[in-house]
């Protein structure tokens, strides 16, 4: 089975290492079935773990259909300003589009896969090929997409509603992210399955929370949407930074945002970006303070990890948690604040007990097996 992949960018963050983990995890599971290829816009972060893992990719340049409210905000001074600005990014990005999508269109011919799989709601250009060569489609989305929390705003509603209706599948990384796609563009032919993550890509190492200071981390790009600021703050506050604990930030992003949280604080550490397997073993407590998070990938690896998980009850967390249950939600920062203090009660399940139950919940639901089965359908 030939499958012709589209991520929508270069970077090695969560849509992109979860589809990598699925291809590796396809290949390892039906060797010599999957015959898999990887179109990325780019070059960029993710071409070395490719290389790594052996998958087959190609850089051609394509363009995402939306826009980043962010990015506009200098502009919402005036309405007309922003509208502006907002139809040169639309157009200029279907120019671009336009100009690549024949070295698209070749490069698919000739591959001739069976399957064009889409990665990503934000990047068209796997479609418009599935579409031009009549390729069955799979389109996997993993972003809210108008919706003000991730600020992700569509150029093209009806175009992006036809797509969702004329493909051969839809998937969802979860439940919420279903509903929250059927609220706003009607029912369609769908799926939901949560994201591949193999457990032995971690180190996962015995701990012991007899005493010292609790490790409180954040794992994720540094954006409004991923809420540090909020953690930052509340972690200043003298009731909670006289408790001998800590706050440990991982993830690039905004360096201004950046900037902002972090100055004169005592008790919170950034490090950048770290790699997976060693990350989970610098922090006790994983909070998870996103709003509207369409998965929550931190968190699953943080279970996977035997960590105890903090997480705002909003988006996806409430059901993955509910799957484990093992963890806390919480509405308000005042209820996260009251949690806190219980956190040395709250890790003291022994790490190896957890991390074994955790991970055999996980394995049946992060199973590659109901993947490959639409594959297999999409086919006869």
């Amino acid at each position: 089975m030939r499958i012709l992949f589209y991520a929508h960018s270069s970077t090695l963050y969560g849509a992109n290492r979860s589809l990598i983990e699925l291809i590796a995890g396809l290949q390892e599971l039906y060797p010599g079935e999957i015959e898999p290829h990887l179109i990325i816009p780019s070059e960029g972060p993710i071409i070395s773990e490719l290389e790594k893992q052996q998958i087959p990719y190609s850089v051609i340049p394509h363009f995402n259909w939306i826009y980043f409210s962010e990015h506009g905000e200098r502009w919402e001074y005036s309405k007309f300003l922003h509208g502006l600005w907002r139809a040169k990014n639309k157009y200029l990005k279907k120019l671009k589009n336009r100009i690549y999508f024949s070295r698209h269109l070749k490069f698919a011919k000739d591959y001739d896969p069976d399957i064009l799989y889409v990665n990503s709601s934000l990047n068209p250009m796997g479609l418009y090929v599935g579409e031009k060569l009549q390729k069955k489609i799979v389109w996997h989305h993993r972003e809210t997409v108008e919706e003000p929390a991730y600020g992700y705003y569509l150029e093209s509603f009806s175009e992006f509603k036809r797509y969702l209706n004329s493909v051969s599948m839809n998937i969802y990384i979860s439940k919420f992210l279903k509903k929250l796609y059927f609220e706003q563009f009607g029912s369609h032919k769908s799926e939901v399955i949560y994201n591949y993550i193999d457990e032995r890509d971690f180190n996962i190492q015995e701990k012991n929370f007899v005493s010292g200071k609790v490790r409180f981390g954040m794992v994720g790009r540094i954006n409004k949407q991923k809420g540090q600021e909020e953690i930052v703050e509340l972690f200043n506050e003298p009731e909670i930074r006289n408790q001998n604990i800590e706050l440990h930030l991982f993830g690039y992003g905004d360096q201004k945002l950046l900037n902002d949280v972090i100055h004169g604080t005592e008790n919170v550490i950034y490090h950048g970006f770290v790699e997976k397997n060693n990350l989970y073993n610098q922090f006790d407590v994983l909070i998870a303070n996103s709003t509207n998070e369409a998965f929550g990938r931190n968190v699953v690896e943080a279970l996977l990890n035997g960590i105890p998980v903090l997480a705002k009850n909003s988006g996806a967390f409430e059901e993955i948690l509910n799957e484990i249950n093992y963890g806390r939600l919480y509405d308000s920062k005042e209820k996260l604040k009251s949690l806190i203090p219980e956190a040395r009660v709250f890790i003291s399940k022994p790490t190896n007990d957890f991390s074994t139950n955790s991970s055999f919940c996980f394995i049946q639901k992060f199973s590659l097996l109901k993947f490959k089965k639409i594959l297999d359908y999409q086919l006869f």
